[in-house]
């Protein structure tokens, strides 16, 4: 299905000295860097393709990614109506009103080649709408239990699966708390307006209360 949708725009033509490396061959390749994080000289033992080529092909795979994707799968409101509808969505859900959107944080680490931001762009960007894509449209992508969920009754969190690969036994480090902990009296005055919002009968929710450390 995802070939379906970039290979037009990542398929080579064939010359009279070579043929050209197959568009499932060079969406492999990539599914696999973006995976497992394999540097392209490992991955050419794998793939019989040379590192430099890999490079080549992991930035044009990526940028049909997110061009191919982005419309659907990474797409933000763009009129005032669908403004609307996500804020009622936000008011409804979590009684936060004159909200549209939340910002959330991934630490991840990437040690960026020198004099490629354009491709470390394009590699971030397909590999956010691949997620969306893949959340939409995959059965397998997210097994049951290996994510944090909450039960709809008691609203606890359970624990994904994903927390027994922290160290020492698995393979992800725990984030650490930074040093620089200040922040600006503006901030702080918007974090106490909504703290007293929440904690007032307009903007809390019935099972908050037991949550509340």
């Amino acid at each position: 299905m995802l070939l379906d949708l970039i290979k037009h725009q990542i398929v080579k033509q064939d010359t009279q000295l070579r043929e050209a490396i197959p568009v499932h061959d060079r969406l492999m390749v990539t599914l696999r860097f973006l995976a497992s994080g394999d540097a392209y000289s490992s991955l050419q033992y794998l793939f019989r393709i040379p590192p430099c080529t890999i490079g080549r092909i992991v930035f044009e795979v990526c940028q049909a990614i997110y061009d191919n994707l982005k419309e659907k799968y990474l797409k933000c409101p763009s009129s005032t109506e669908e403004l609307k509808k996500c804020a009622n969505q936000f008011a409804l859900k979590w009684q936060f009103p004159h909200c549209f959107g939340a910002i959330d944080g991934k630490h991840i680490t990437i040690v960026a080649p020198q004099n490629t931001p354009h491709k470390v762009k394009y590699v971030t960007l397909a590999t956010c709408a691949l997620h969306n894509f893949l959340i939409s449209t995959s059965n397998y992508y997210l097994c049951p239990g290996s994510v944090d969920s909450e039960n709809p009754i008691t609203r606890e969190i359970v624990n994904g699966e994903w927390r027994n690969e922290l160290q020492p036994e698995g393979t992800l480090f725990p984030l650490e708390r930074g040093r620089q902990r200040n922040y600006s009296i503006s901030q702080k005055d918007v974090r106490d307006e909504f703290r007293e919002y929440f904690m007032t009968t307009a903007g809390e929710v019935q099972w908050q209360y037991p949550f509340i450390c």
